[in-house]
């Protein structure tokens, strides 16, 4: 899939933000290529682009984004890496994305995105909710993450940039092949010039075993 720098996102057991899953193989109306988009992981497209670009069959890819681990460190009260990867930079004003993670344990998450480039584009960050999760805006730019079943079990997200707004979409994850269910995306619309960040704290009201999931290349 075109997932570079995408995660998940457990808490305290339960999957709050989530991979959309394979769905199908094969499909007559673009779903195959819909479920492996980067739009439909947790990570950033470029104006509406994928990091990497699908071939003309369900298993090729006509442009392939290489990803770099920058820093990695796994220490007892925080877990910190940092990547990049050049799948914007084919564009004609080219683009790195550079994402860094920390993990204060127990505790809260902090997501740092950086865009190294050059010109005027749009960045749209995605966040997939589990089927189960419950989305609502809370303040501006402030997102509300609840179980359905666990109304203690909840996440408040908060984005910052220079500029941009929030917006809830109605979606779909794929829990298993051949099978999807309705879920909610929060998507950050952001204005880039040449070079800008994003930052995004998850910050859980409940405290419990929590893990992010993995930082992905490409699978």
């Amino acid at each position: 899939h075109a997932d570079a720098l995408s995660f998940v996102l457990v808490l305290a057991g339960r999957q709050v933000m989530v991979d959309p899953g394979t769905y199908l193989y094969s499909s007559t109306n673009g779903e195959r290529d819909q479920f492996r988009s980067t739009a439909a992981h947790n990570t950033a497209t470029i104006d509406g682009l994928s990091s990497s670009e699908p071939g003309p069959g369900p298993f090729q890819w006509s442009h392939s984004a290489s990803t770099t681990l920058h820093r990695w460190a796994n220490e007892r009260r925080l877990d910190f890496v940092r990547a990049s990867h050049d799948g914007f930079m084919r564009l004609s004003a080219p683009v790195r994305h550079e994402r860094s993670v920390l993990y204060a344990r127990g505790r809260y998450w902090v997501i740092r995105d950086r865009f190294l480039g050059q010109g005027r584009h749009h960045v749209g960050a995605s966040f997939h909710c589990a089927p189960d999760i419950r989305a609502s805006i809370a303040d501006q730019n402030l997102v509300r993450l609840v179980a359905a079943d666990a109304p203690r079990c909840a996440v408040d997200v908060a984005i910052f940039a220079d500029n941009g707004t929030v917006a809830l979409i109605e979606d779909w994850v794929a829990p298993e092949y051949g099978r999807k269910l309705a879920a909610t995306t929060c998507r950050f619309d952001y204005s880039l010039n040449g070079a800008g960040e994003i930052v995004t704290f998850i910050l859980p009201s409940h405290a419990g075993s929590m893990r992010v999931g993995r930082l992905d290349q490409r699978t």
